[in-house]
């Protein structure tokens, strides 16, 4: 019994000398390199750089027809027929309604046929004056015989250029009383139906008729960047009604003026709709690109490590790096602007990061 003791004395007696010298294989990994001696990491490093880069600007705008029409009737009586409804589409050219048809058909045959009496009556008037040409030249009729023949043939060409004009008139409102689209696109709204009164005098507008391939886009920007900005500038849109869809188009209108009580300036564009997805009125969110226009401090991409969500670089510190959390704006070819958490005077590793950490010594190649 004594002599088991005296063994189990001796073996905690030897742990106890070993323990001391013990060290973690992770702290030597961390801190030697292999030979006891401090890890020195080889770096190259260069500072940031100021330069233009684009620059994203948000705003919110409308979406409007690009051509919106109020369409009176150009002649009087009822309506016999409507041919479209509220949210038709219509081609330039297509009738909307009819108004009392037959009767401006009949007006017009009359116009004709009165057309057609007085050119006949023209035509005596014109040969009766080339017969008393050739007799008054001869002497065979007097002075006032010749007169009064040329007289009456300017009296009935008279009449037929009068009655010329009442085919063309009456021609006129024979098309009006098929009142037609001036433009391809939809009926936004319809005043009128049939049987309805309609006035060249009294009645108001009785279709609206809007174009809204392209549409346009308004927004505002704020008062500072009003002299940044012009037409040819490229952005894009998204539209509640299409989530998860983006359009781009082209500044067209850029307002020569500030709004004094918003200290905003005007901007339009226009956007290709080919298939009418994007409706007149919809609530539009825009990103502008100004081109060139943010004088930024980046860094290049390669130089930026990533955790967790978060963006860090390291910061040289004498012979040692400090790990730096950094926040990013825009990132543009090979580079990341750096909104905070370094400067241009700061030098920052660009190669060798990997294994490096905040205090561990460095060598600059």
């Amino acid at each position: 019994m004594t002599r088991r003791l005296v063994i189990i004395t001796l073996l905690l007696l030897t742990g106890l000398l070993i323990l001391p010298g013990c060290k973690s294989g992770n702290d030597e990994e961390a801190t030697t390199n292999g030979n006891g001696s401090e890890k020195i990491f080889k770096v190259s490093v260069s500072s940031p750089e100021i330069m233009n880069i684009d620059q994203e600007i948000s705003a919110t705008g409308t979406a409007y027809a690009d051509l919106d029409v109020s369409i009176k009737t150009q002649v009087t009586g009822v309506i016999d027929k409507v041919m479209v409804d509220e949210g038709s589409f219509v081609k330039e050219g297509d009738i909307l309604i009819q108004i009392e048809l037959e009767k401006f058909k009949l007006y017009l045959e009359q116009a004709k046929a009165a057309l057609a009496q007085a050119s006949a009556a023209y035509e005596n008037a014109r040969l009766e004056l080339d017969r008393k040409q050739k007799l008054f030249e001869k002497n065979a009729i007097s002075q006032g015989m010749f007169d009064a023949v040329k007289a009456q043939y300017e009296s009935m060409k008279a009449a037929k250029e009068a009655a010329n004009v009442q085919v063309e008139l009456a021609e006129r409102s024979y098309n009006d009383a098929q009142l037609k689209s001036p433009l391809t696109g939809y009926v936004k709204a319809r005043m009128i139906d049939p049987g309805e009164y309609v006035d060249t005098m009294t009645s108001g507008p009785i279709f609206e008729i809007i174009k809204i391939d392209p549409i346009k886009v308004q927004f505002n920007l704020p008062e500072k960047y009003a002299s940044m900005v012009q037409p040819g500038y490229k952005f894009s849109s998204s539209f509640t009604s299409l989530p998860g869809e983006k359009y781009e188009g082209v500044v067209s209108i850029v307002s020569p003026a500030v709004d004094q009580q918003t200290r905003t300036v005007m901007l339009e564009g226009k956007i290709s709709n080919p298939k009418s997805r994007i409706k007149a009125g919809s609530f539009a969110e825009v990103v502008l690109t100004l081109r060139g226009s943010n004088k930024a401090l980046v860094v290049p991409t390669k130089a930026i490590v990533s955790e967790q969500g978060q963006k860090y670089i390291f910061k040289v510190d004498g012979d040692s790096v400090v790990k730096t959390r950094i926040k990013i704006g825009s990132v543009v070819d090979g580079v990341e602007e750096v909104i905070e958490g370094i400067t241009s005077n700061d030098k920052i590793v660009v190669d060798g990061l990997n294994g490096l950490f905040t205090g561990a010594k460095i060598e600059i190649e």
